[in-house]
């Protein structure tokens, strides 16, 4: 070898030294990346799932709020800035295909990457100014909404046990206008309700197969998709006769090969809503554990997430949900990433990363998952411009760090989020739930040595249950005699107190280990523990077995699920779930 050809080898071999040793970019921490006053911009080299197929380096060119050129080399024109993003993930912004959205849900969602929710009813009176918001590419805090509006189900069915009075459908002659409410109400699609609320040990009052198909066939004729909560194996199986496209949960018992056989001829979707089955299930979600999370996981979320679905015995129900799942795919049936927030156990926006994990689980590939979180909810609720990466579509985007092609819970790490093109600032919490200079928890909660001292009747009739109470105070003790009654979801009837009269503020209970009773009745009651972040929260429940006799109880507080001292707002006694009539007799309850 010459000596002016090693010279230039050792030069090559320098140069290449040289490079390795210069400090090497590292991905940005989450919210570091630099925020642009406008909706255009480029990504320069960033792995791409377009919401189908993966691209291991892009450019993706965001114009106006729109994608405008999506390929290995993009040209920029002068003055667009530029965003390095070699390593990470771009990923269409997710889409969660079952919710419910009140309040604040919608910036929930969007804080966790989620630009458009699928829900499944809600105030009807919203969805005038939703649909507004998605037709615009004007800058935007909120994911995008498509709903259902006001749930088709039957008088005292499952849909009237939340609080507002609906409308509902007992006859088929009456399911062509009834349909046509819905749709001039601004309903994007139209849900359907069949739940017998067998799965619950109670009766509820449902749609019957004949007023179902009609009001099928009555969505159909305009166009509309009908879909359908199906409780049970053999409710499904008449949801799919009746003609439904898409059923929005996995159902309860076992799928036979008959059912799998007719969703799959006739080309039904599903939705499994996983992340709720593992809450009745009573199985920890783990997400406010996770520090990629945790941050953005605001009081009211953190609530929601470690609450619990009142009862038990339901351990095996998500076994059987992750097998039907399993046995559907298989089976070449679409499936979609859905969360159903915010029920016990789930929050808006940070749920869909769960769900993802699970139908992982439940045997999709992450591909296969990040699929029916974006293109296959978009294709199936035809939602223009959503779900993809694409010349045209909208420039929702989500960054984040890793390759969730390999493993699904990268999406959990968040660099960045677009919506309409425009960078998000995800507000951050970093865990403070504590309210501060909260009035101190009472000690004593009931003497009734003059009268009822703060207590009043409580029942299931705010959700459409037929249960009854009169509360007397008699002796020294508040005497409840209660007599329950199926038609609710969760039936109860008893009495309650909230810490500070008049309402259900929080108050600091910290302090506080063990609540001690004196009580007398027959029976299973339950305790139930108003308190979090939410008023509105489903209370934290501790079974009591009373024994006929006057009883003195030392119950310890730190194992109560759900259960948050630092802001308790009100307690109750009740009989229930079980049906019947029930004596209480409560002589005193004190805080220790």
């Amino acid at each position: 070898m010459n000596r002016k050809l090693i010279g230039l080898l050792i030069a090559v071999i320098a140069f290449v030294v040289f490079l390795f040793l210069l400090p090497q970019p590292e991905a940005p921490e989450p919210d570091a990346w630099p925020v642009i006053d406008g909706n255009t911009f480029v990504l320069r080299g960033v792995r791409v799932f377009d919401g189908e197929r993966v691209h291991t380096a892009a450019d993706v060119l965001v114009t106006e709020g729109i994608v405008t050129a999506f390929s290995g080399k993009v040209p920029v024109p002068n003055g667009v800035p530029e965003l390095a993003a070699t390593g990470q993930t771009l990923l269409p912004a997710l889409l969660d295909a079952h919710t419910h959205n009140f309040g604040a849900s919608r910036e929930e969602a969007l804080r966790f990457g989620i630009g458009t929710q699928i829900d499944m009813f809600t105030a009807h009176t919203s969805l005038a100014a939703a649909r507004t918001q998605r037709d615009s590419v004007e800058r935007t805090e909120q994911a995008d909404m498509w709903s259902a509006g006001t749930m088709v189900t039957a008088p005292g069915g499952h849909g009237t046990q939340f609080g507002m009075a609906i409308p509902t459908l007992d006859n088929p002659a009456d399911s062509a206008a009834f349909v046509a409410e819905r749709i001039a109400e601004g309903s994007d699609f139209i849900k359907f309700t069949v739940e017998d609320g067998s799965g619950w040990g109670n009766g509820l009052p449902t749609l019957d197969a004949e007023t179902l198909a009609a009001a099928i066939a009555a969505a159909h004729a305009h166009s509309k998709l009908a879909v359908v909560h199906a409780g049970t194996a053999e409710e499904a199986a008449l949801a799919v006769e009746a003609g439904a496209d898409g059923l929005v949960h996995v159902f309860r018992g076992e799928m036979s090969p008959a059912l799998l056989a007719a969703i799959v001829e006739n080309d039904v979707f599903v939705i499994p809503t996983l992340t709720v089955m593992e809450s009745l299930a009573g199985q920890p979600n783990g997400l406010v554990d996770d520090a990629r999370l945790q941050p953005y996981i605001d009081p009211a979320q953190e609530d929601g997430l470690i609450r619990q679905f009142p009862g038990s015995g339901r351990e095996g129900i998500l076994t059987t949900a992750l097998a039907t799942v399993r046995a559907l795919h298989d089976a070449g049936v679409v499936l979609l990433a859905g969360s159903d927030a915010p029920n016990p156990g789930t929050a808006h926006g940070v749920s869909l990363h769960r769900e993802l994990e699970l139908l992982v689980e439940a045997g999709l590939s992450p591909q296969a998952a990040l699929a029916s979180a974006t293109s296959r909810v978009a294709d199936a609720f035809n939602l223009p411009a959503r779900g993809r990466i694409m010349k045209g579509a909208r420039a929702d985007l989500v960054l984040v760090a890793g390759n969730p092609l390999e493993d699904v819970a990268a999406t959990r790490a968040i660099t960045a989020v677009w919506k309409n093109g425009f960078r998000v600032q995800r507000a951050r919490f970093d865990g403070a739930t504590t309210e501060t200079d909260l009035p101190k928890a009472p000690a004593v909660l009931g003497v009734f040595d003059d009268g009822a001292d703060g207590w009043y009747a409580t029942t299931d009739s705010i959700m459409g249950g037929a249960s009854s109470v009169t509360l007397a105070a008699r002796d020294g003790a508040l005497v409840i005699d209660a007599e329950v009654k199926t038609g609710a979801p969760f039936p109860w009837a008893g009495a309650m107190r909230s810490m500070i009269d008049g309402g259900m503020a929080p108050t600091d209970a910290s302090a506080f280990e063990t609540l001690t009773i004196r009580i007398r009745g027959q029976g299973t009651v339950q305790l139930l523990f108003f308190s979090g972040a939410s008023a509105q929260g489903v209370p934290a429940v501790l079974p009591v077995q009373l024994e006929g006799s006057w009883q003195d109880l030392a119950l310890d507080l730190s194992g109560v699920a759900g259960l948050d001292l630092t802001r308790l707002r009100a307690v109750g006694l009740t009989a229930g779930p079980a049906p019947g009539a029930m004596r209480i007799e409560l002589d005193e309850m004190v805080l220790r």
